[in-house]
Formats: structure tokens, C-alpha cells, sequence
């Protein structure tokens, strides 16, 4: 009897071992794919500029990256992007939009988001690149 009364406080002990609290853990591993970034190039006013605007060099030009969420436990996540090929990264606390000033080179510059691949491109033509034809 008394080899059935300690198996069974074994058996209850290892069942209550087993049951631990999941409160802090995620269920899903890839938890932050929830949130999808966006990427933009704007003025330093936050005006979105487009491929084909004319691009004034005088102009403060930014990246725009943009990640919302409506559920708190999406964050924090940090987005990796790229301007022509240099590597940065932005963490965001909860939703919203965050910006960081760049250089336009001569040409084409291209923002892309590392990870889902989408990029905007905007061209800067200096004006010492025209040639007056008569």
C-alpha cells in the first residue's frame, strides 16, 4: 500500500510540474511578422516623394518607416532596411512612424526593407548632368 501511495504522489507531482504557467510565453515563434512595415522616402515636412518627382537637392530629404499594429504584444519589433545598400535598423515600442535623415546620391537611391524585400526609388539628376543644346 504504501509503494501505491507514493507512486500516486509521484504521479500527482509530475502533472503539477508539468502544468507551468505559459502567462509570459508566445504560442506563435514568429510572433512580429504580424507587423508589416512600410518604407517611404519624404520631406523633412513629412510630404511622401514619389519616383518621378522633381527632386530639389537643396531639399532635406528622410526614409519614412512605418509599423502598426492594433495589439500591444506585437512590440517591440525592429525593422532592418537598406539606402542604396547601407544597412540600418529601427526599433519601434508600439505603432507609428519613424524617420532618418539621408543623403540623395546622383542618381538612383533606392530604400528597401530588408526582410519582405519592398523598396521605393526616387532619382536626384543634378543640374551640372543637363546639356544645353541649340
Amino acid at each position: 500500500m504504501k509503494i501505491k501511495g507514493v507512486s500516486f504522489l509521484m504521479i500527482i507531482m509530475v502533472v503539477i510540474a508539468g502544468c507551468k504557467s505559459d502567462e509570459n510565453s508566445n504560442p506563435d515563434p514568429d510572433y512580429t511578422s504580424k507587423v508589416v512595415p512600410t518604407i517611404a522616402f519624404v520631406l523633412e515636412d513629412g510630404r511622401t516623394v514619389n519616383s518621378g518627382d522633381c527632386i530639389d537637392p537643396a531639399d532635406t530629404y528622410q526614409v519614412a518607416i512605418s509599423a502598426v499594429s492594433t495589439n500591444v504584444k506585437d512590440f517591440p519589433v525592429t525593422v532592418e532596411y537598406t539606402v542604396n545598400d547601407n544597412l540600418a535598423r529601427m526599433t519601434f515600442t508600439q505603432s507609428g512612424t519613424k524617420t532618418n535623415p539621408v543623403t540623395l546620391e546622383p542618381g538612383e537611391n533606392e530604400a528597401r526593407l530588408v526582410k519582405s524585400g519592398t523598396s521605393v526609388n526616387i532619382t536626384l539628376v543634378l543640374q551640372e548632368d543637363f546639356e544645353l543644346v541649340d
